[in-house]
């Protein structure tokens, strides 16, 4: 609670500042959904979210829960104080969501063990950490595989506990498949489900630069 309320969800999503995150916190560019551009299998149909304030306030009008007893609830964002974006990051979403009234959002810094033992189960994982999750291989395969399917869930991959049935079967469906444009079809849905339920903050996708052996061949 309230994050099991996709309004609550959308809410925090519009409300926050991604532009100011990219620009002056983290660098990069916007991802749209939860698979970064330039990898096989992106969506190239989902747009990034953008800040919307007003849409926000009228996701949580929709909610079943009054923005007093959203904050009611302390909603804790663990960030590893060894990373000082992460800590401008929260302090970021902290500040665009008391710009539409959720006041109860507590800074906590943990280093990341403390966090990985959080999250082990879903009753002491925190509502909001801050994560970043580099391809192992240039394939949408790496995101939904690594961090939509239940195997992530106790790992700091899958703190959102978020992988509805539906959810499941196509991301296991296109791996299982051997036709391209199936696998393709599969893994597009699979993104669109997972960026309009929101069970995280799609915020920048960064270059990583890699040195390799010209020697090699």
């Amino acid at each position: 609670e309230p994050l099991d309320d996709i309004h609550v969800r959308r809410a925090i999503a519009y409300a926050y500042d991604y532009e100011s995150a990219i620009n002056d916190i983290l660098g990069g560019t916007q991802m749209a959904g939860p698979v970064p551009g330039p990898l096989a299998g992106h969506n190239d149909d989902l747009s990034p979210i953008t800040q919307d304030l007003n849409r926000a306030e009228e996701e949580l009008a929709q909610s079943e829960y009054s923005l007093e007893e959203i904050n009611s609830i302390t909603m804790e964002d663990s960030y590893d104080p060894s990373l000082p974006t992460n800590r401008q990051a929260a302090l970021l979403l902290r500040n665009n969501l008391q710009e539409i009234g959720i006041e109860s959002v507590e800074l906590v810094q943990e280093q990341f063990p403390a966090l990985a033992e959080r999250v082990q189960s879903q009753d002491t994982s925190p509502h909001f950490y801050h994560l970043f999750s580099p391809s192992t291989i240039p394939s949408a395969f790496s995101f939904l595989n690594g961090l939509f399917l239940p195997s992530a869930f106790g790992t700091t991959n899958g703190g959102h506990w978020f992988s509805p049935e539906e959810l499941q079967t196509k991301i296991t469906s296109a791996v299982q498949t051997d036709d391209t444009d199936e696998k393709l079809r599969l893994w597009n849905e699979a993104q669109a489900t997972i960026q309009e339920n929101h069970p995280a903050l799609f915020v920048a996708q960064m270059p990583v630069l890699m040195p390799l052996n010209d020697s090699i061949g």
